[in-house]
């Protein structure tokens, strides 16, 4: 029986963390093991004790192989990613090893000092310092590890941000100081796994005022947990009353969450009084405006929006004046009769710095020269008026190539609903190969909202006439994604099948086909283990020393072949198109297999990403497994 313990324990440790399926008979083995005397005992359920030695494994093979990965990032170019790999190393082998992990996490500050701070101009909108970004997961790993240790490296990264800070002219969408900008950065990543954190992180961050990046942490709270994102609201508004206003733009960074999450208007210094600069997130927020889950919040915070915007002193200067102007008249038209005595007051104040402030006659064209949109106009005769605007102007155009570039923003200002026009309009472009490329995006983008629609023959026909090979592999896998999800086993495999014939033929390191080949892996692991890793181990053979991507960008490519052309990037909202996700698709009998093709990358970031990933997602799915095991054997 020892031999047979042996044998078990040793194929463990070849497997890395493959942990054995068949419960009854580890559960045997593991009683066996323990000592001669206890043989007449052979069939007692395994104890605490007796699963120790295979965790013991498990823990030491990825030990092993997540000290190699924090060791080699020391040498990475890419100070900020080896920083932020070795913090992850350290949380994730704390419990296990904690000198050594102490020992990571010593290293990756150190690291996260080499990063450098970028010399190109500041932005008149927003910025972030790079040092910030590199420290951040250094400190949340220490805020949960080693707060002594949080606490001086914070003290230090706020002096060291603070230099950036001042270096250069904050823009209108900027945090309120280094230490705010770092408090809230921790609370994003907090937000997932302990929305507690969070909030705890972005109350702190109030010390210093109402910041840009408050809003987007409330939102991300409220998607977990609508009460605790009513408290780091409600803290917001105690700022606002004990303290006062530093900027206007606190009020309005509040107002958006409460009005319109996902949109921020700056106070305006323009002399144009009907001119604003907005800052709109990627991603529409999937959350209830406070002013509709919580009204008398709303209220509460129009009453105290008011009393702090009558407590500032009259502005000194004209940009000031305009400010102020900007914001009091944002919140006299919330109020409304709410509060009749504060819209009165407000009232009096916003005439007087009106009759002290110049401004120029209300602008009455938009930038592409037509006339804005109306009140009752609904979005899409508006977006129609721009499109026939942008038509008329390339037919005015003597310039081929300027008119060609007219058409080709008139089509991809046209959306799904408009995709016979959108073809109409590409179609004008002179330039063959121009023509083709914005007619295979019209068609990229009417394919993926026929997926998303589950009209899944309309999407194959209109995919038949795109000749671009990336989107039409990448629409492929979008659509078996979706099908598999609809238990339509054989329309899956018809439409992967077509999408691997595609990326078969990819030669060389091309980002576009790297992303397809992880979304391939990822789409084949539920219904193919074999060929998900020969994909994979197909697609880390594309990926060079040159090559650079986000492991995280889950969402599928572009591969549109022209740039200088601004247009909604319709493929946000797709997932599965990373490393990240290719890699958490193994299971964890397939642990050594997409090691050794990871450890295959020549590219030294992506493949110590690539394995940090693979090692936290097998670790915690075979500690899932033993602690299930005990359960059902302790029973």
């Amino acid at each position: 029986m020892k031999k047979r313990s042996l044998i078990i324990l040793t194929s463990f440790l070849l497997l890395g963390l493959s942990v054995l399926s068949d419960e009854k008979t580890f559960g045997q083995n593991a009683s066996k093991k323990a000592d001669e005397k206890d043989a007449v005992n052979s069939t007692k359920k395994p104890t605490q004790k007796s699963l120790e030695p295979l965790a013991n494994v498990i823990n030491s093979r990825v030990l092993n192989v997540l000290s190699e990965t924090a060791d080699d990032a020391k040498s990475w170019d890419d100070a900020k990613t080896a920083a932020q790999v070795q913090a992850r190393v350290a949380d994730i082998v704390w419990d296990i090893d904690p000198l050594s992990a102490e020992s990571y996490l010593i290293k990756a500050w150190e690291k996260s000092k080499d990063v450098k701070e970028s010399v190109e101009k500041a932005s008149p909108y927003r910025n972030s310092s790079a040092r910030v970004e590199a420290s951040r997961e250094v400190l949340l790993v220490a805020r949960k590890r080693a707060p002594i240790l949080a606490e001086k490296w914070l003290a230090e990264l706020t002096d060291l941000a603070e230099e950036d800070f001042q270096k250069r002219n904050n823009g209108m969408f900027d945090d309120r100081t280094a230490k705010s900008a770092v408090l809230l950065e921790m609370a994003m990543l907090s937000v997932t796994e302990n929305p507690e954190a969070a909030a705890a992180f972005a109350i702190e961050s109030l010390r210093d005022g109402i910041s840009y990046g408050l809003q987007t942490v409330l939102i991300a709270i409220q998607e977990k947990n609508p009460e605790l994102a009513q408290k780091v609201f409600r803290a917001a508004l105690q700022r606002l009353q004990t303290v006062g206003v530093k900027d206007p733009n606190e009020i309005l960074i509040l107002n958006s969450y409460v009005y319109m999450p996902g949109r921020i208007f700056a106070a305006s210094s323009s002399s144009d009084q009907g001119q604003t600069t907005i800052s709109v997130a990627r991603n529409r927020p999937q959350i209830k405006a406070m002013a509709e889950l919580n009204p008398g919040l709303a209220r509460e915070f129009l009453r105290v929006s008011a009393e702090a915007l009558l407590r500032l002193p009259y502005p000194s200067d004209e940009k000031a004046a305009r400010g102020q102007f900007s914001v009091i008249n944002t919140i006299l038209n919330r109020l409304g009769n709410t509060l009749p005595q504060h819209s009165r007051a407000l009232q009096e104040k916003l005439n007087a710095i009106l009759a002290s402030t110049n401004y120029s006659p209300v602008s009455g064209s938009t930038p592409e020269g037509i006339e804005p949109r109306q009140k009752e106009e609904k979005l899409e005769d508006y977006r129609s008026r721009v499109i026939d605007n942008l038509v008329e102007e390339a037919e005015k155009e003597s310039n081929p190539l300027r008119r060609d570039i007219l058409y080709a923003q008139a089509a991809l200002k046209t959306n799904a609903e408009m995709f016979e026009r959108g073809k109409s309009i590409a179609g004008k472009i002179q330039d063959k190969e121009f023509r083709e490329q914005v007619t295979n995006l019209v068609i990229y983008r009417k394919t993926l909202d026929e997926i998303n629609k589950g009209e899944f023959d309309s999407a194959y026909r209109i995919l038949d006439k795109n000749s671009n090979a990336k989107q039409k592999a990448a629409s492929l896998i979008v659509g078996a994604n979706k099908l598999k999800k609809q238990k339509d086993t054989i329309q899956t495999n018809y439409w992967l099948l077509d999408a691997e014939k595609l990326f078969r033929k990819a030669e060389k390191s091309d980002e576009d086909w790297i992303k397809i080949g992880f979304g391939l892996t990822n789409a084949y692991a539920e219904i193919n283990r074999i060929e998900s890793s020969d994909v994979f181990r197909q697609t880390v053979k594309l990926i060079d020393e040159e090559t650079k991507f986000d492991i995280s960008a889950d969402y599928a490519p572009l591969a549109n072949d022209f740039a200088g052309i601004d247009f909604i990037n319709f493929t946000y909202g797709t997932n599965g198109f990373s490393l990240k996700s290719a890699v958490l698709s193994f299971s964890k009998e397939d642990f050594e297999d997409a090691l050794l093709s990871l450890k295959s990358i020549k590219n030294p970031k992506t493949k110590g990403l690539g394995i940090l990933a693979l090692c936290e997602k097998y670790l915690r799915d075979s500690q899932k497994s033993l602690r299930q095991i005990k359960q059902k054997a302790m029973k």
